[in-house]
Formats: C-alpha cells, structure tokens, sequence
C-alpha cells in the first residue's frame, strides 16, 4: 500500500511541478518568471539608450573623420587655385613685356634704317652752304676790260649745277631744304631767332631776314633754318615845346 502510494506521488503532476522547480509551486514559478520580465521590461530603455549613445558616437567619430578629410582637401584645392593665379599673372605679364619689348625692337629697326644716316646728312649740309656762300661771292658778271671777267658767269653756273646736284642726291634720301620766307610767321618747330628787327614792313612775329636754311630728313628736323624775327616799332614819343623855344620862334615872327 505504501509502495502504491508512492508511486502514485511519482505520476501526480504536482509531484513533477515541484521536482522540476526544486521544490517550488506552480505560482511561485510564475511569480519568478513575472519578476523577470519586468526587469528585462525595465533595463531594455537603459539598453536602448546605450545602444544610441554608442551609435551617436560611432556616427560622430566617422563625421568628425569625414570632415577631417575634407578640411585638408579643401585647403589643399584653395592653395592650388592662388598659385594657378599666380602663375596665370606671371604668364600675363611676361606675354606683355615680349611684345612691350618686340615692339620696341621694331621701332629701333625703323629709326635705324629711316634716320641712320642723320649724321652723314647733317655733315653733307657744310657742303652745301660753303656752294651757296661760294655763289653769293662770286658776281654774276665781270668788271669790262679785267682779265678773265669772262671766265666769272662760267664759274658762277659751275658752282650752281654743284649745289643743284647735290641738293638732288641730299632730295633722294629724304633730305629736304627748309626756305622761309619773308613775312611768313614764325615756326620754332623750323625756325631759329637769331634776333628781333624793328620794322614796319612786315608783320610782328614774322620772318624779316633768312641767314641760313634748314633740313628737314623725313619727318625729323636735322637743321633749324636761321631767321630774324620783325618786331613792332617803338611809338615815337611827342615832342613837348619849352617856353623860351616859344618865344623865341614869337620873336623870330615878329622880327
């Protein structure tokens, strides 16, 4: 009977209850297990946050390493383009300096094909005044009856087809004579006063006498041609009559 009774214990399900729970009952076991789901149920917000904290920080750290990347990116972009531009002014400049400088080059060329012979010229111009004075000292003609006065209009028209020969070649290289004339008005790009004339026959500030001719070699002047400049007249001043001269001119009236 006790054995029957034993075994009955064995099969009952509150034997198996407490054997599987080490002696516990049913309602302790689900108080157990109620009791673990609220601490799970209370950690999990706890979790929750670490788990955000963790990712704020994950997320912060490669943001912060992101931008750690492009910062140096950037500056390193920046100072490329100021070089660029520097070097882009360096380039702008030295393009014009080499055309500052080929033009300058060309300019040289001309002036020294177009005036290199201003020296040769400006010499060859003696030679054409000492023709000219030659020409002004010899008469055109001869006293009667002297010795080789006819030999003199030979020598004059000799001199005058060398000074129109030579005024010729001196025409061909560009080199041209400058004649003022009389009245004309004064040019100091052509003209040099020697001196002021009072006169009333032409104009103040005009030519009154020619000395010399100038030369002129393309546009640039080699010689100023030397002139006289007329000046106004002084006013005469009035004579004033003195009181004896008056009675004196009375007298000799009356007399």
């Amino acid at each position: 009977m006790n054995e029957n009774t034993t075994d009955n214990d064995k099969d009952t399900p509150g034997g198996d209850a407490t054997d599987a729970n080490n002696g516990a009952t049913p309602a302790e076991s689900a108080d157990v297990r109620a009791e673990a789901v609220d601490t799970d149920a209370a950690n999990a917000p706890e979790a929750a946050n670490d788990s955000g904290e963790e990712a704020g920080a994950d997320s912060g750290n490669e943001s912060g390493i992101d931008a750690a990347d492009i910062d140096p990116q950037a500056a390193i972009i920046a100072e490329l383009e100021a070089d660029l531009a520097d070097q882009k002014e360096h380039a702008l400049r030295a393009l014009a300096e080499a055309e500052n400088m080929r033009k300058r080059a060309d300019k040289q060329v001309h002036d020294a094909s177009r005036y290199g012979a201003s020296s040769f010229a400006r010499d060859m111009l003696v030679v054409a005044d000492n023709l000219e004075r030659a020409l002004a000292a010899v008469p055109e003609t001869g006293p009667d009856g002297e010795q080789g006065a006819e030999l003199l209009p030979q020598l004059r028209e000799g001199v005058q087809m060398t000074l129109r020969d030579l005024e010729s070649k001196l025409e061909s290289h560009s080199v041209k004579k400058v004649e003022p004339q009389l009245g004309e008005k004064f040019d100091h790009n052509l003209h040099q006063a020697m001196f002021e004339a009072e006169t009333g026959d032409y104009p103040a500030g005009t030519i009154a006498q020619v000395m010399q001719p100038g030369y002129t070699l393309h546009d640039r002047l080699l010689r100023a041609a030397m002139v006289g400049v007329a000046k106004a007249p002084a006013a005469a001043a009035p004579v004033e009559e003195t009181p004896d001269a008056t009675d004196a001119a009375e007298n000799n009236d009356a007399a």
